[in-house]
């Protein structure tokens, strides 16, 4: 039996411990993500559209919450270009930093009753990298579990990076739930700030991965696409739009209830605001 073969029937050495990180890494950044969520919900409102009506301010708020949906296909295109010219793992790292270094920065942003109209625009701008690295990431999570499974489970390890997604939900809830007891800005603020250690661990535990061993084939055999985009656009346009609809119907679903009937419940019954977030 090749060695091809052999991989291909039992998977790479690394099977397990690829999966794993990459469920880690897709909670931290589903953390990420939560977080500017329930930020939206609750703070940025105030924070960053004082000067609009009230009900205005939490709709601009929603507002750049939407960019990241918007921007994640783009990274989805982005971070599979590259994965395929230049390997998964390169672009897995790059994506968790970018995204963690994003996060962080909105956890020191200024606010517009410091620097105005300007704390805004950093807040869209930040949001649009975070949905970039967010695309990015989470493709690149799920195909480096992929091609580093047996055939015969492949789908099976595919879906585990998927189990990081309520961990980090659950981790981003219990952290705005605890830092709503503290005063001022820092009850928006320290979710994001904790986030660096998260990404300080994904990283160090995504830089001891392997390449992925479909890629490593491909490579040395000089078989790499010379536009892996323009490629899978050729080759099957008419299933990516049926994922993107899918992942459309999904996410609405699911962020819809998370934000807005958070700040819903917050708005209407503010004694109730410890429950909504935990």
């Amino acid at each position: 039996m090749s060695t091809s073969t052999q991989r291909s029937v039992l998977g790479s050495k690394d099977r397990f411990k690829t999966a794993v990180a990459a469920a880690f890494g897709t909670s931290v950044e589903n953390y990420d993500f939560i977080a500017y969520g329930t930020a939206s919900a609750l703070y940025f409102g105030a924070v960053f559209f004082p000067d609009s009506d009230r009900y205005v301010g939490t709709l601009l708020s929603f507002a750049t919450l939407a960019v990241g949906f918007v921007m994640r296909p783009l990274g989805g295109a982005v971070g599979g270009y590259f994965a395929d010219k230049f390997g998964r793992k390169p672009v897995l790292v790059t994506a968790m930093s970018v995204m963690g270094f994003a996060t962080f920065l909105i956890g020191v942003l200024p606010t517009y009753g410091q620097v105005g109209v300007l704390a805004p625009i950093l807040l869209v701008a930040i949001r649009m990298i975070q949905g970039l690295a967010f695309g990015a990431e989470w493709g690149g999570a799920i195909t480096m579990a992929y091609e580093h499974a047996p055939w015969h489970r492949r789908g099976m390890f595919a879906a585990i990076p998927q189990s990081g997604n309520p961990l980090g939900i659950a981790l981003a809830s219990g952290v705005f739930a605890w830092s709503d007891t503290l005063s001022g800005t820092w009850q928006w603020r320290t979710p994001f700030l904790l986030s660096a250690a998260l990404v300080i661990v994904a990283l160090i535990v995504r830089s001891r991965l392997s390449e992925s061993p479909e890629f490593q084939e491909v490579q040395a055999g000089g078989k790499t696409e010379k536009n892996p985009l323009r490629a899978t656009l050729a080759d099957d346009w008419p299933g990516i739009l049926r994922v993107i609809a899918l992942r459309v119907v999904e996410s609405f679903a699911y962020y819809s209830t998370a934000t807005y009937l958070l700040n819903y419940i917050t708005e209407r019954h503010p004694d109730l605001r410890s429950v909504a977030l935990s």
